[in-house]
């Protein structure tokens, strides 16, 4: 019974807001110096920390020609690598030029894709032309929309789906620039 103290005591310290995602605390009740009689468990790192030199990169940009997808085709993929090494797809043929994108993103395999806006508009783009060119993809795109309260575009928080890919962290530039210009 004495382990369950910690949560009945938690549970009087916190109230809950009228707004639902805000939880009020009694910080003249809250003692941040208590000393706890269990033993904190031994950690230790599941993953090995790469120098960021070290990472496989490749970084991503699209040409098209308007801004909708499901009407407007893809004419040029540019990628670069952590070597500085470009590759430029250009084809009037959208489906070739889809698959040779792919066929370079998994001939790559990179630990990191990069790009700007590619989260919001370059990959959603790509999943959708591929989509309809019954092109294979290794993109998976989340059910729920994600917000960045601290990123802004035209006065609203910047809202997207997160895209995943195995094996594979992705790295929106445009992202980091609007959360630090709305920051500071």
């Amino acid at each position: 019974m004495a382990q369950s103290a910690p949560v009945d005591i938690a549970r009087t310290l916190v109230t809950r807001h009228l707004d639902p995602l805000r939880l009020v605390v009694d910080e003249d009740r809250l003692d941040l110096n208590v000393l706890t009689k269990q033993p904190i468990p031994h950690w230790q790192p599941t993953t090995k920390a790469v120098v960021y030199e070290q990472v496989s990169k490749l970084y991503i940009d699209i040409e098209t020609l308007g801004l909708n997808p499901r009407t407007d085709r893809i004419i040029a993929v540019g990628l670069r690598d952590e070597c500085g090494v470009s590759y430029k797809i250009c084809d009037q043929n959208e489906p070739w030029l889809l698959k040779q994108t792919m066929a370079a993103l998994k001939k790559k395999s990179p630990q990191l894709l990069i790009g700007y806006n590619h989260l919001a508009f370059d990959l959603p783009f790509i999943i959708e032309r591929c989509k309809q060119h019954q092109v294979q993809h290794p993109f998976k795109v989340s059910s729920k929309e994600k917000r960045i309260r601290a990123a802004r575009m035209n006065g609203k928080p910047l809202m997207y789906r997160q895209i995943y890919v195995d094996g594979l962290d992705l790295i929106d530039v445009y992202h980091q620039v609007l959360i630090h210009d709305f920051s500071t």
